[in-house]
Parts: C-alpha cells; sequence; structure tokens
C-alpha cells in the first residue's frame, strides 16, 4: 500500500509515519518506481507502536520489545506502576495495560486492534513523534562543506596562479564554485562511508545513514551527494539554485521525500542551537581569515630583499600581469623592454615600445631605478606611467619587513586615489624612496593615462619623470 493508505488505516500523519521509518521501526520496501511500498506487517508495526507510544513507551524500550530484549509483561507491569501517578485520564491507559499483560505472552502476539478503543489516546506523544523539519541546519551544514571546499580551490587561484581577488570576475566566481562542487562530489562520500557525516554535517549535529541505522556504502553516498547536486543545488548554477534551494524547502517542510533521501535518512541529535551557531561562525571565520591571507599571498613579488636587474625585471612583470597591464610588452633579464610574439596575434601601434629605465646598479645590487617620458601633441594616449608604478611597487615590496600583514598598504601608494598620472607625487616604503614629477604644457584634459589638449590646433608637451632609490 502507499503512504495515503496507510496514513488512513493506520489513522497516523505522514510525519509520524516517516519518523517512524527514521528511526528504524519500519522499513518498507521500494517499488521500481523507487515509492515506498507498505506491507501489512509495516501497518501491524505500526499499530503497536502507535498503541505502546500511547501508553507512554520510549522509543528505545519499543526498540528493546522487538528485539525481544524486553519482555513484555514486564515492561507493561512497569508501565502500570508508573501510571498509578499519572491522574485520572491514564487509569483506562492502566487497565489496557493490565489487560496485555495477563492476556498477550509477547510483542509478536500482540494485537493492537484490540486495545486501542480502549483508553483516551495521549495525544502529545502523537504530536511528539513527528520527523520536525530542520531545513536551516541543513542548509547551513551544506554551507560549511562549501566553504571548507573553497579553500584548495583559493590556493590555487590566489597562492599557484596569483590572481587579483579585486579584478576576479563573475565568471571566474562561477568556475571556482562548480570545482567546489566537484570537490565536494569526491569527498563527502568519503565521508559520509566512513564516518556517517561531514564537517558541516558535524557541526550541525546531522549524521545519515541508511534507514536501519547502518553506514552508507560510497556508491549510496555518492548518488545521494550527486541528487543533492543535481536536484537541491541546480548544479550550483546562479538563480537556478535559488529556485531549487525554495522548492526543496517546501517540499521538506511539508514532510514530502526529496530526491536524495531514498535509502538514506538524517538524524539530528539534541545540540544548542548557540553552540551549531558558534561552530557556523568558527568554520566561516576560518574560511574568511584563510580567503584573505591567500589572497594577500599573491601579492607578494617572487623576489625579495636585495634584487639584482634581472630580479627587479622578474618582479615588474609579475605586476603588470597581476594587475593586468597588458602581455604585449615585459622586460627581459637586463631590465630591457621586449614586444612578446604570438601566434596568430597582430599589434596595432605603439611599435617603439615604453619609455625604458634606466639602473643604479651597486656590486651587483640595484640601487636605484629612473623612468623618463616625454612627448609633445594634441592627443597623447598611454604615457607608460603604470610601468613607473609597478616599478615602485616591485621594488619596495621586495624590501623585508613586507609581509602579509602590510603589503595592502604598499599596494595603496600606487593606487589611483593617490597617484595621479598628471600630478606631482612622492611616496616611501621602509628603505625606498620614491618621487614622480608631471610637467605638462598648454592646457589639457586628462584621464587614465590619456592626454587632450583643450585648445584646436594648440599641441601640449607632456614629461614626467620618475626615479626610485634605495636610501643609503
Amino acid at each position: 500500500m502507499n503512504i495515503k493508505e496507510i496514513e488512513e488505516r493506520s489513522g497516523l500523519t505522514r510525519a509520524n509515519i516517516r519518523y517512524y521509518e527514521q528511526e528504524g521501526l519500519i522499513a518498507p520496501v521500494r517499488r521500481e518506481n523507487k515509492y515506498r511500498d507498505y506491507s501489512e506487517e509495516d501497518l501491524e508495526t505500526l499499530l503497536r507502536v502507535a498503541l505502546l507510544r500511547n501508553l507512554g513507551f520510549s522509543l528505545d524500550e519499543i526498540r528493546r520489545l522487538q528485539s525481544g530484549e524486553l519482555e513484555l509483561a514486564a515492561a507493561m507491569r512497569e508501565r502500570s506502576a508508573a501510571l498509578e501517578t499519572e491522574g485520572q485520564r491514564l487509569l483506562a491507559a492502566k487497565s489496557v495495560c493490565d489487560a496485555i499483560s495477563r492476556e498477550v505472552a509477547s510483542y509478536s502476539a500482540l494485537r493492537p486492534e484490540n486495545y486501542l478503543n480502549g483508553f483516551e489516546p495521549d495525544a502529545a506523544a502523537k504530536q511528539r513523534d513527528v520527523a520536525e523539519p530542520h531545513p536551516w541546519r541543513r542548509y547551513f551544514a551544506r554551507g560549511i562543506d562549501l566553504a571548507l571546499v573553497g579553500l584548495p580551490v583559493s590556493f590555487v587561484q590566489y597562492v599557484l596562479l596569483h590572481r587579483n581577488y579585486t579584478t576576479v570576475s563573475r565568471w571566474e566566481d562561477i568556475v571556482c564554485a562548480l570545482i567546489g562542487w566537484g570537490l565536494l562530489l569526491l569527498l563527502e562520500p568519503l565521508l559520509l562511508a566512513r564516518f556517517g557525516t561531514t564537517a558541516g554535517k558535524w557541526c550541525m549535529g546531522i549524521t545519515v545513514t541508511r534507514p536501519d541505522g547502518e553506514r552508507l556504502s560510497y556508491s549510496e553516498a555518492l548518488n545521494r551527494t550527486a541528487l543533492v547536486w543535481f536536484y537541491g543545488a541546480g548544479l550550483g548554477l546562479p538563480l537556478v539554485e535559488l529556485v531549487c534551494s525554495y522548492l526543496s524547502y517546501r517540499r521538506y517542510t511539508r514532510g514530502e521525500e526529496l530526491a536524495w533521501e531514498e535509502g538514506s535518512v538524517e538524524r539530528f541529535d539534541e545540540r544548542g542551537t548557540g553552540k551549531m551557531v558558534l561552530l557556523f561562525m568558527a568554520c566561516w571565520a576560518v574560511r574568511g581569515t584563510l580567503t584573505v591571507a591567500m589572497a594577500l599571498t599573491a601579492m607578494m613579488p617572487p623576489n625579495r630583499g636585495d634584487l639584482t636587474v634581472a630580479e627587479f625585471a622578474e618582479n615588474v612583470n609579475f605586476y603588470r600581469d597581476f594587475f593586468d597591464y597588458g602581455e604585449r610588452w615585459s622586460l627581459d633579464e637586463n631590465g630591457e623592454w621586449a614586444e612578446n610574439q604570438y601566434e596568430n596575434v597582430v599589434y596595432f601601434g605603439g611599435g617603439d615600445g615604453p619609455a625604458p629605465f634606466t639602473y643604479t646598479v651597486e656590486e651587483g645590487t640595484l640601487r636605484a631605478v629612473h623612468w623618463a617620458y616625454t612627448e609633445t601633441a594634441e592627443t597623447i594616449y598611454g604615457t607608460g606611467d603604470e610601468n613607473a608604478r609597478m616599478a615602485y611597487l616591485a621594488l619596495a615590496a621586495a624590501q623585508k619587513g613586507t609581509s602579509l600583514f602590510n603589503i595592502r598598504s604598499v599596494v595603496k601608494q600606487i593606487g589611483s586615489n593617490s597617484w595621479a598620472g598628471d600630478a606631482d607625487y612622492s611616496a616611501a616604503w621602509k628603505n625606498v624612496d620614491m618621487r614622480y614629477d608631471a610637467r605638462i604644457e598648454g592646457e589639457y584634459y586628462y584621464s587614465e593615462g590619456f592626454f587632450l589638449s583643450v585648445q584646436d590646433g594648440q599641441p601640449i608637451t607632456v614629461t614626467l619623470t620618475f626615479d626610485a632609490r634605495l636610501a643609503e
């Protein structure tokens, strides 16, 4: 029989029936269409459970009766003695217990239909035996697991690939989220098969087992996680995930079985809300702290300490790539600009390359970097002042004392709020002093390295100089 039929015949609600199934008191078989098929024996078991619960027996006591660990007559006598103190409403229940102890020899011989109508039911017990939904515990558990599997993704993204977290695109975020789900598909089944829980589920007091309480096999756990990803998270795609989460929430809170719950049940412990909140916040604090640390690590230059010209050039190339200033030009090991040749790529304009750097070197160690640019025209596109910024950063960030805790302070010095391409600017970091001078002749308009004369037919002359040196 289906769930509706057994609801009508047993008088129990769907939530009651699912609760008893989660507690392992009944184990209906599955049809080919995956729906539960309840037998007459399941019905008889439910009626027995309903009777015993109405008499005040705990679920643990009922399990012991089912297994034969607890003798029915002895249990009834103990329960009868307890009922003496429960008032007039329970007098009828006491009589039923007495009758069962005289007339029924064992649990398997108990015929509940002979006794259910003999006393007023315990409505409170029926209300307690409900598979109480915990949607937010489940949701936060999933969030913790995704946060933790996101750490290795962030490690690759920031520490290995040196991605700039301020310029990460929405598409890159989506790809990283999908990779995180991929890791979860690999790790969660292993954890469920071995421990019955994951880090997030443990924090929220959730274990996942078969209905009989045994651990899921790896294939069962893998199938469950895959169905969660497909039906519950909409393949991790934005908007689709939101819709799937909402629909799953509605079905779950109505007591309906979700697609991934076939062959498994979730059990929730009684841990307090305060403990769960603290664990949730702690996990996200760890995730946030480590992610920020990895993002800051991505800002650290490849070479530090006293630099040679080649090491300085490598630092400049690193920061040009980090801040996405193009791949056409890079400094070679001699500190000179070289045009990168890519197959099937054609560049237009700017064939002479950026303004060059000159260097002051003492005993193989770079002591100062110089840069100068000058041009006269009505319109000047791109002075290359960003290379002066990268040069300062390449030298300053390499100094001893620069770390994850202060690298942002160095980066801020080259930001647009501090360093305008058409204004004088000076800065210092550790033992590095820098001076940038801008001299513009004529009336002009400036924006992001672009100079435009505001007088028709009158060119402007832009002269920019940069000098960064190590203090003696």
